[in-house]
């Protein structure tokens, strides 16, 4: 009995201890031992991303928001009758052959001339692309195959053409811009002249994929460069995963006033306020809306060849001095209409 009641005394006071312990307030000797491994982690500063490289094919320096213009519209699931799929394919070149004509007229006649193959690629793809669907093929996979080995990217554009004709697209960049304010780049997969050509003053520099084949010191000739160019609208080739990456209203800063491009996605202010700076202080080249400059007629000399329907195999931005750019010679209907 007196062992016991011994072992009870002795309880008692730690279980007062305890007992007041939790009635009184907690002081910092009855909090737990931090641990390295439970303590909350402080919040990380931002840190600025550094800037993805790419070719610069015009220089400058742009500021504004994204808009991504998509390659293609969606295509057909299901595949109609072949008369079915003729007609679709006949509308789809008519509109193509009227939209090349409107476009002529509206642009400068040095920026119209470019435009001006593009008529007899649509007038040789027609018979070619008709024969195919007549034979049971689908009308966009005809127009896929036969424009599949790009030799130019006037074939590109004759490609979109026929896509947005035979989805019964009429897309432009004007009404991606509808509910979008302030300055504007362009972020695209595959640029094409036309996109170019129409491009609204508040579009201020494009982004475009490249697989980088095509750069030869940040040099080319293709009709999409040659407008940007005339322009004065900052253009980049990058990598396609840099174009996948980007979305509509990102904040966009692209310099190709270096040996390379460099383009931040969501930069911080440091990166804004430095590229501003340097637009101010006339480091960017060109101003950054400027009427349209006449385009050089040596761009349609002879040391390029006439390239038809898909005759090689190379990329369609052609370095300076390659044997595939922009025709030189045009076909008789060209020539007429030329001369009307």
């Amino acid at each position: 009995m007196l062992r016991y009641a011994f072992r009870i005394m002795r309880r008692r006071p730690v279980l007062a201890s305890v007992t007041t312990a939790g009635l009184r307030a907690p002081t910092h000797r009855d909090a737990p031992r931090a641990s390295p491994r439970t303590k909350r982690p402080l919040k990380p500063m931002n840190q600025e991303r550094g800037p993805e490289a790419g070719s610069p094919a015009v220089d400058g320096i742009a500021i504004g928001r994204a808009v991504i213009w998509a390659s293609d519209p969606e295509p057909r699931h299901v595949a109609g009758t072949a008369e079915e799929e003729h007609g679709r394919l006949a509308r789809a070149l008519r509109l193509a052959a009227r939209d090349v004509d409107d476009l002529v007229r509206l642009l400068p006649p040095a920026e119209a001339e470019l435009f001006l193959p593009e008529v007899a690629i649509l007038a040789e793809l027609g018979p070619l692309l008709l024969g195919r669907v007549d034979g049971g093929t689908a009308a966009e996979k005809a127009v896929n195959d036969a424009t599949s080995q790009v030799s130019t990217d006037l074939l590109l554009d004759a490609r979109a053409r026929l896509l947005d004709g035979l989805a019964h697209e009429q897309r432009s960049v004007e009404s991606l811009l509808e509910g979008r304010d302030g300055d504007r780049v362009l972020v695209t997969e595959s640029l094409t002249p036309s996109v170019v050509a129409l491009l609204p003053l508040r579009v201020v520099g494009i982004v475009a994929a490249s697989d980088g084949t095509a750069q030869s010191g940040g040099e080319y000739t293709s009709h999409a460069v040659i407008l940007a160019r005339g322009r004065n609208i900052p253009l980049a080739f990058v990598p396609p995963s840099v174009v996948h990456a980007i979305v509509n209203d990102d904040t966009v800063v692209l310099d190709t006033t270096g040996g390379a491009a460099s383009l931040w996605v969501m930069p911080g202010e440091s990166v804004i306020a430095e590229a501003q700076r340097r637009q101010q202080s006339g480091l960017s080249g060109a101003p950054r809306r400027r009427p349209r400059l006449p385009l050089h007629s040596h761009i349609l000399g002879s040391r390029c060849t006439s390239t038809s329907v898909p005759s090689t195999s190379a990329s369609p931005h052609q370095p300076r001095g390659s044997d595939s750019c922009v025709r030189s010679s045009y076909s008789p209907a060209i020539r007429e209409r030329r001369a009307k």
